[in-house]
């Protein structure tokens, strides 16, 4: 299935998976062939083989599991989020993360929000919360690159820049 149709969806997961299958292709066949996977979703994801891909750096792309529903009803979603706090969750943290040095950064933080959620007007907060503001402004001013993107397409987009001429 290609990445557009993946992210045809409204929901911020749906967008997410885009992306992630956009990055399998990446990683395996390059930034080229990923985007004409992206269109048309011609390509097959496969086994993994992490020394011979065109951007191995990708392979360690991931997700952050800071936020969501946890649980079917307030009780649940209660004893759930005590869980993942004592594990080590923090609110505000980006979703997901590149661990790997280009264009003067440490790694890169991209925080995802649906296309439209972007903010109508310079002073709009565009689904950004205060603690992700916080994190996003420590992240940036720490050494790492770290952005909000609006939808699939934007995040592709940023990672692509961030990794210009890494082929």
């Amino acid at each position: 299935m290609s990445t557009a149709r993946l992210s045809a969806k409204a929901s911020e997961s749906a967008h997410q998976i885009a992306i992630f299958d956009y990055v399998e292709i990446a990683a395996r066949y390059g930034f080229e062939k990923a985007d004409l996977h992206k269109e048309t979703g011609t390509l097959k994801r496969g086994n993994v083989d992490y020394l011979t891909k065109a951007l191995p750096m990708l392979n360690w792309f991931h997700a952050i599991p800071n936020g969501g529903a946890r649980g079917d009803n307030a009780r649940s979603r209660a004893i759930r989020g005590s869980q993942l706090k004592s594990e080590g969750v923090k609110k505000g943290v980006y979703d997901m993360f590149l661990p790997y040095p280009a264009n003067g950064f440490h790694g890169l933080y991209i925080e995802l929000k649906t296309p439209e959620r972007r903010p109508k007007t310079a002073r709009g907060i565009g689904g950004v919360s205060p603690e992700q503001k916080i994190f996003g402004s420590y992240a940036n001013s720490s050494g790492y690159k770290a952005v909000v993107a609006y939808g699939a397409d934007e995040a592709i987009s940023v990672l692509k820049e961030y990794l210009r001429g890494r082929e």
